[in-house]
């Protein structure tokens, strides 16, 4: 997260979610929106979905709590905190990439989808809700 915003706005000193929130939202609004398919499983994940209501994930606080207070709760490591961890870092790396593409290219990437074959990632557990991102399989 630190390096997409820094990415959005080089002089930013965002370094806690409060501030990678206050970033993204000013300059990619369309993140917070964006969804992860699990792929083969029939699971969707909107990680970053609750900024738009100005508070920070659940999963995210619960992963706090079990890295700094493990032994109160242990009980909050659970597997849809897992999957939902991972389904916003995938959506992280992927617009990353955008990020980094669009700036790189004279305007020839449009939308984040044009960006998914350059994303030096396995595409196997996780993909994007775009139709078209996937066609050059």
């Amino acid at each position: 997260m630190k390096e997409v915003c820094m990415e959005l706005a080089p002089n930013t000193k965002a370094s806690s979610i409060d501030e990678y929130k206050k970033v993204i939202s000013e300059h990619l609004p369309e993140f917070i929106e964006e969804s992860a398919i699990c792929y083969g499983h029939n699971l969707q994940f909107e990680p970053w979905s609750i900024w738009s209501t100005d508070k920070n994930p659940e999963w995210w606080r619960q992963h706090n709590k079990v890295k700094h207070q493990r032994n109160d709760f242990y009980h909050q490591a659970t597997l849809r905190n897992v999957l939902e961890a991972l389904a916003a870092l995938y959506l992280v790396n992927v617009y990353l990439e955008h990020i980094k593409l669009k700036k790189s290219s004279q305007g020839l990437i449009y939308h984040v989808s044009d960006s998914i074959q350059h994303v030096p990632i396995q595409l196997d557990f996780y993909r994007i809700n775009h139709m078209m991102a996937y066609m050059h399989e």
